[in-house]
């Protein structure tokens, strides 16, 4: 997460592993212009000449808590409809 200095926005990334193998994982690229770039590592098989698609969850606002748990909720709704419940029930089942 971190705070926008134009107009003081909190934005928070999430990279997504394993809903569809692998792992992804955010790394900044210091030594150059301070660009935020995602890494896959894992065995696939819809990978393809070393690359593959990976998914980042990205959220918006002006209270960090509430922009935390927005993007939080939006991951455990995706894993509950990877595992074929309601994306809607109030159970909130996270591993």
């Amino acid at each position: 997460m971190f705070q926008r200095a134009s107009d003081g926005i909190h934005v928070v990334l999430l990279p997504v592993s394993g809903l569809e193998g692998g792992s992804a994982y955010l790394m900044s690229d210091a030594e150059e212009d301070g660009r935020l770039i995602i890494r896959s590592m894992g065995d696939h098989e819809k990978s393809h000449h070393g690359e593959r698609d990976v998914k980042l969850l990205v959220g918006f606002g002006p209270d960090p808590h509430k922009t935390v748990a927005c993007v939080c909720n939006h991951l455990k709704r995706k894993i509950r409809e990877k595992r074929g419940g309601d994306p809607d029930s109030c159970l909130y089942l996270f591993y």
